[in-house]
Parts: C-alpha cells; structure tokens; sequence
C-alpha cells in the first residue's frame, strides 16, 4: 500500500530513503498518520491535535470532527441530517480521509480486531468520476432514508468493481455494515429482492462544483481543474453515470461544461 504525507501529501518512496515516519500516539490505537519529516509534522499540528492518539469512539468523535473537515478540503464530508448520528467506524472512516485526502476511500483488507490492520487506497483517476464518488458518498455520510441508500448503493457498486483484486467480498459488505448500520442492511435486502433503490432527482451543479473545489484544494487532477474556479458561472451539461456490473445503478448529474469540456481533450 502507498503511503502519504498527511501534511504535504507527498508519496513515500521507500526507494530513496524517504520512509515516512508515523504518529507514535495515533499507532497506540490502530491509526495510521505519517509525516516526511519533522517540519511537516509541525505545519500539520494545528489540525492534528484534535484527533491525535484518539480512538474517534461515538461520544468523542463528533467534538474532534464537528461537521467540517479539517484544513484538507479534500475530503469534503457535508454536515450530517438533524439527528442523524456517524458510527465509529464511519467516524475512523472520515479520519482516514482526512489524513489521506489524495484517497476517494479506505478500504480494509483485514479482519477488525487484528494488532496491525492493513488498508488499501481507493481512488479514481478522473475528475469526472472521482467528484460524482465524492458527492455520493457526502450524501451517504450524512443522512438516512432512500436517497442515502441510493447513494451508498452507488459508492458500493464502484468499491466492489475497484476493491475485487485486493478485498473479498465478505471484507467489504462487513466493512461497509460497521460504517453505514442499518443503511447498508436496507441496501442490501433491496438488492436481495432485485429491487435495488433509485437515486431520484440529480446531483446538482453546486454540489459538483463543492467535490471539484475540494479535489483541486487536494491538489489533485491539477493539468484538468487548474482552471477551475467554482461559482463562476457557464453552461451545464446533463450527465448520466452508470456504475455496477449490470448497470444497475443510475444518476443523473448537472455537470460543468467547461470542465467536461477539459476532460474531453
């Protein structure tokens, strides 16, 4: 598995000797968060400290996370529905994400309970698909009910067609179970019953514009959104997206044009 600086984001190179070093007090529980070097370290602190050597449990989590993420917008995680409530392990999710902005999803290739689990990164290698992953899995992060199921259905068809060489099956719908409760129970039985849920209406331009402004602050895909600026107006198009093996899973999405116009090229 690569891992990256949580500070800079730069790829540790075991070739040159540059092995990151790791946060002693996040290792303690199960956490891994890893600098280039001491500077780096420091320049992370700020944003670090609420989270440093914390086991991100229900009743600690939200204070250290609220509903914005931290100064890696990234990861860009929207505010949770009036009552609903993250689980722990969605909560270590987002931490994850925020130490890893350069990652769409982690993903556990070990069963819970082992000293030293092991993760993978997944990430898409476009910004057309990596945006719509991100505003799909805001909104299965954030909420309950049909359109969160949708939604997690959507992020769960793409994990399983990315995760099939490095995480089974049974791994995943575990993982995924810890993370979205009852959520992802609902899904499964939909699925179960061949009647998988429909994501109504379409993913809106202003949050397309919200996952891009955050995949550009990361740093990522800059040849295509280096000349992206959100809220700047110009023409939409209508996409449409189908994930799953089937094609069972459909959205719609008001688009950028100028930016599809740029991933066409």
């Amino acid at each position: 598995m690569k891992h990256f600086c949580a500070a800079c984001m730069k790829a540790e190179d075991k070739t040159q000797n540059a092995k990151l070093s790791v946060c002693a007090a996040c290792l303690l529980v199960d956490r891994d968060v890893r600098y280039c070097n001491r500077e780096c370290q420091r320049d992370a602190w700020k944003n670090h400290k609420r989270s440093c050597g914390k086991r991100l449990e229900p009743g600690t989590a939200p204070n250290t996370f609220g509903d914005v993420p931290n100064r890696f917008s990234g990861t860009y995680i929207p505010p949770t529905a009036p009552g609903y409530r993250r689980s722990a392990a969605l909560l270590q999710q987002i931490s994850f994400l925020n130490d890893n902005p350069a990652a769409d999803y982690i993903l556990e290739m070990s069963p819970p309970g082992r000293k030293k689990p092991i993760h993978a990164f997944m990430d898409l290698h476009t910004p057309d698909s990596a945006s719509i992953f991100m505003v799909m899995r805001g909104y299965a992060m954030s909420s309950t009910g049909p359109r969160a199921e949708a939604a997690l259905l959507y992020v769960y068809r793409l994990l399983q067609k990315r995760s099939v060489a490095t995480v089974n099956e049974k791994l995943l719908q575990n993982q995924l179970r810890r993370e979205y409760g009852a959520t992802f129970d609902s899904v499964l039985a939909a699925l179960g019953r061949g009647e998988p849920t429909v994501f109504e209406g379409e993913v809106s331009r202003e949050d397309i514009e919200k996952a891009l402004s955050s995949l550009k602050a990361a740093g990522r895909f800059k040849p295509q959104l280096g000349h992206f600026v959100s809220g700047a107006g110009g023409k939409s198009m209508k996409m449409f997206r189908q994930v799953g093996l089937h094609k069972d899973v459909r959205v719609v999405v008001d688009y950028p044009l100028d930016v599809y116009c740029w991933l066409a090229r």
